[in-house]
């Protein structure tokens, strides 16, 4: 056994002296024991609590011999086909196919299949009929109802009816998943246990519930694509653990039962995930270097949670609504474990997606969470009942100042601009001491339509906060390099709309950051907007452009104006 690792070989699997595994994980990405990894923290939890767990990482599906390396598990197959969805994976924004993939050795794409959760699921149910497949992922979980699917312009089922899996999990996963190998190693089978908050299955009939919001059938959306507006917004609206319902969807002549959204973890319960001892590593086993490994690295990660379910996100389904943090010492204890280490270069960045600002960010009130219907808690202004700690945050990164032989000790990601203007302390810390003299931050567009198509506060915010950072950074004495990132082919943006982007970029002497070219992800708000023409929020119609020659274009006019500004700088 390779000391420290989830076994991902068969070698490691007969040196533990295992007949076979409880548990077979399969995933499409290269195995790196990190917790920025679902697949790794779903191990490693099962593991600690006594289930034998094994990874079968990018198994080939015209290889038997891959999926056949641990046999058949005691329990189940879990698939988790990877970190990102596999069409968007293997296919850019433009339906070019991608030659590169950041998740396994080399970087070099080699065999992730086109839709992988439905190709890994076939050859399980080929090869293992009987054993029951647990779904999980971005890719499975934002295709668990009715949603459209860009690659092929159309509706697709839920995907438990295209996998012939048996449930799927959404937003945390791991302490569901010890509920369900314990029930399972006590004799129920897995289409016996159907009162799990964030599991969804298939039932036969529609199930003995006395309360439940009822969904638009499958074929009645496919006939009135309209439908799906108001699908899509309850769908969403529900992952509102404190507002929460079991919903259920006519396909066929079946029922999609998907159970309420779990509360967030508390802290011990998000503290036993982050302490199962992480590698922070890819596994010996592999020959070249995985290039996401450059990006994570240093990463500590200090919470989860999507306070802002934006048109473009998905996160809320992978990882629930509210915020789920780390206690201060948890976190510590990793650092430390961290510096070390042989891989520790002198650098630590905090993290947490998608705003490293959420940290222990949570709600006042719980009952005025349930009677609210906002997506975003800061979008486009600040829930009043939203209660933030940056505190907390700030004593735990000056704390790492003191620990020795440490050299830069920054903040990853991008803040949540709301909050981080809202506490002097916290932005002054940001901009004079944990930045690594670029700053990204979200813009999107400067457009006040658009901004609002995209779940956005307003033109005139955006512009005074982002001169605000500029100003009190120079006031500050820090020279800094900020960049805004934009969006490109989103719905209701135009040639115009892209040249008020630019001028307002060189205006306020901002770099071009990211350029997202847009993909209507499954499950989104924006898919609908995209698809259907109209905003589910405010029932808007808008022309959504489909030509992507438009948005090769205006993302060339954005490439050449980010080379521009670098010009200047140099």
């Amino acid at each position: 056994m390779i000391k420290g690792y989830i076994p991902s070989t068969k070698k490691e699997t007969d040196d533990l002296g295992w007949k076979k595994p409880d548990v077979v994980i399969v995933t499409g990405d290269a195995y790196i024991d990190h917790p920025y990894f679902q697949t790794a923290c779903a191990g490693r939890f099962l593991n600690s609590k006594g289930f034998r767990t094994a990874i079968l990482d990018m198994p080939d599906i015209s290889k038997d011999e891959d999926w056949s390396k641990f046999g058949r598990p005691a329990l189940f197959f879990l698939v988790i086909s990877g970190k990102e969805d596999s069409m968007a994976m293997n296919y850019t924004a433009f339906k070019k196919f991608r030659s590169t993939d950041p998740y396994i050795p080399g970087g070099q794409r080699t065999h992730r299949p086109d839709r992988a959760v439905i190709r890994y699921c076939n050859k399980l149910k080929e090869l293992y009929k009987d054993v029951p497949v647990i779904l999980a992922g971005p890719e499975a979980v934002c295709r668990m109802t009715t949603h459209y699917d860009y690659w092929t312009d159309k509706l697709r089922k839920p995907i438990l009816f295209d996998s012939k899996a048996d449930m799927i999990l959404f937003g945390n996963i791991e302490h569901n998943l010890v509920k369900i190998c314990e029930l399972m190693k006590n004799g129920q089978r897995l289409s016996d246990i159907k009162k799990l908050n964030g599991t969804a299955y298939i039932s036969k009939e529609v199930p003995e519930i006395k309360s439940f919001v009822k969904l638009p059938t499958h074929e009645k959306i496919e006939k009135d694509s309209t439908l799906l507006t108001a699908h899509h917004l309850i769908v969403h609206l529900n992952q509102n653990p404190y507002r929460s319902n079991i919903m259920v969807q006519k396909v066929l002549d079946r029922f999609l039962v998907i159970h309420k959204a779990q509360l967030p973890l508390d802290e011990i319960e998000t503290d036993e995930i982050f302490a199962t001892g992480f590698r922070r590593k890819a596994h010996p086993k592999y020959k070249h270097e995985i290039p996401i490994l450059k990006f994570i690295e240093d990463v500590i990660i200090t919470h989860r949670g999507c306070l802002n379910d934006r048109p473009v996100s998905q996160e809320i389904f992978t990882e629930g609504k509210f915020i789920s943090s780390r206690s201060n010492e948890n976190i510590r204890k990793e650092v430390i474990h961290f510096i070390k280490s042989k891989e520790y270069n002198k650098t630590i960045k905090l993290f947490g997606l998608p705003y490293f600002n959420h940290y222990l960010t949570g709600v006042g009130n719980q009952k005025e969470c349930s009677d609210c219907e906002r997506l975003s808690c800061t979008l486009p202004d600040q829930c009043k009942n939203i209660k933030t700690r940056n505190g907390e945050i700030i004593r735990i990164i000056e704390g790492f100042d003191k620990f020795p032989n440490v050299r830069n000790n920054f903040y990853a990601g991008k803040p949540d601009m709301k909050l981080l203007l809202s506490d002097k302390v916290m932005y002054k810390d940001f901009l004079t001491n944990r930045n690594d003299g670029k700053v990204e931050l979200s813009a999107e567009s400067f457009s006040a339509q658009v901004r609002k198509l995209m779940g956005l506060d307003d033109q005139e915010s955006i512009l005074k906060d982002l001169k605000f950072l500029v100003k009190r950074a120079g006031e500050y004495g820090k020279k800094i390099n900020f960049e805004a990132s934009v969006t490109t082919g989103f719905p209701g943006q135009t040639d115009e709309e892209v040249n008020l982007n630019i001028k307002s970029l060189k205006e306020l002497a901002l770099g071009t950051g990211d350029i997202n070219n847009f993909i209507p992800m499954p499950l989104t708000l924006s898919s609908v907007l995209y698809y259907t023409g109209t905003d589910p929020v405010s029932e808007e119609k808008i022309e959504a452009e489909k030509k992507l020659s438009v948005m090769k274009n205006h993302s060339e006019w954005y490439k050449k104006t980010r080379k521009e500004h670098k010009g200047k700088r140099a």
